[in-house]
């Protein structure tokens, strides 16, 4: 909705309409609350990347290692942790109209190069 808001006041300018006002989503118009996480291991880390749209801002994430909650890494986008063998990391996202998901990611941690 930002791209497609942005477009139509450029052409409104190029236009030459004066005083135009554009609108955004209404909450009826919103849409339905996204997220994604991916995880890589490199020698003893794991480094994850959570990606959130939709839904009403502001997000919460909280992030999840081996079913452990660490709420240092609440709300941000990239984390790493230390680790060897197999691991999992959960991301659970939150927004601010009470909307939840949940996403999980599994890797084989080991040593030596990528």
């Amino acid at each position: 909705m930002i791209r497609l808001t942005r477009t139509l006041g450029s052409l409104a300018l190029a236009a030459g309409v004066a005083g135009a006002v554009l609108v955004g989503a209404s909450p009826a118009q919103a849409t339905t609350l996204t997220a994604s996480q991916t995880c890589e291991p490199i020698r003893y880390s794991m480094f994850c990347e959570a990606s959130v749209s939709g839904g009403t801002a502001p997000y919460t994430i909280k992030w999840y290692f081996n079913n452990y909650y660490f709420a240092q890494y609440d709300n941000r986008t990239y984390v790493s942790w230390g680790c060897s063998g197999y691991n999992t990391s959960k991301i659970v996202v939150t927004d601010a109209a009470g909307a939840t998901v949940t996403r999980s990611s599994s890797a084989n941690c080991t040593g030596g190069a990528p």
